[in-house]
């Protein structure tokens, strides 16, 4: 089938060929942008605010909805402090960029989202090596060792939901970070649409939590979750 070019506003089906198909790729896939409730907030939102706001979180003149939108996401998905962005590859690159200097050890899942890999890490994946048990391995056989973790909280394409309590087990003398792209996750998994970070916020490590909001909530966004320290540090 050739490239297929629509004119008209995308939802949860797509004409090709003169065939009517349900349509599941790219962004806003679960269609809520062509709910007319949520485009009528949307219309009201841009009537307040306007259609761009380019000044800086730290310029002395911001809108403070945006605040009021990172306290109640954080809130709602359980984490201490949240900071969004104009993308979620920009949250995840602002995120990884931050976390990769700290790193002793980077241990990165298969297939893990090109956002929250920065072209150094993505050079030294070994796409053969079984990274739980790499991660394990160097883990038991290390001390005072600062550990990045990075995966995607699901896999989108099988589907599958990843399952991270095996963190539970690695030996106390290192220090984890576990950095996971949730972009497929927001309203899908998790309680209501914010994701995974409730599920994992108890694992002994240091949990951040970055992703898209355009994928299943339809929000050109992206928003990172993580502890009040981190994000003070991470919006510097």
């Amino acid at each position: 089938m050739d490239s297929i070019f629509p004119q008209y506003q995308l939802n949860r089906t797509i004409f090709a060929e003169g065939t009517e198909h349900l349509f599941f790729s790219g962004t806003a896939y679960l269609g809520i942008s062509a709910s007319s409730e949520f485009s009528a907030y949307l219309k009201e939102g841009i009537d307040i605010y306007g259609t761009i706001h380019g000044l800086s979180r730290i310029n002395n003149v911001r809108l403070r909805v945006f605040e009021e939108f990172e306290i109640y996401f954080a809130h709602h998905a359980e984490a201490q402090k949240a900071a969004v962005y104009s993308s979620g590859f920009l949250a995840g690159h602002a995120v990884v960029s931050l976390l990769e200097n700290r790193a002793d050890a980077i241990f990165v899942a298969p297939h893990t989202h090109p956002a929250v890999l920065s072209a150094a890490i993505q050079n030294q994946i070994d796409p053969a090596q079984n990274w739980i048990d790499s991660c394990i391995k160097f883990a038991n056989q290390s001390e005072g060792k600062q550990i990045l973790l990075i995966a995607n909280a699901v896999d989108a394409l099988k589907p599958q939901i990843h399952d991270f309590s095996w963190v539970k087990a690695l030996p106390k003398n290192n220090n984890y970070t576990l950095l996971l792209d949730d972009s497929h996750a927001f309203g899908a998994v998790g309680e209501d649409v914010f994701g995974t970070y409730k599920r994992w916020k108890d694992l002994p490590v240091d949990l951040v939590i970055s992703g898209s909001l355009g994928k299943g909530l339809g929000l050109p966004a992206g928003i990172v979750l993580g502890s009040h320290e981190f994000i003070l540090e991470l919006t510097k």
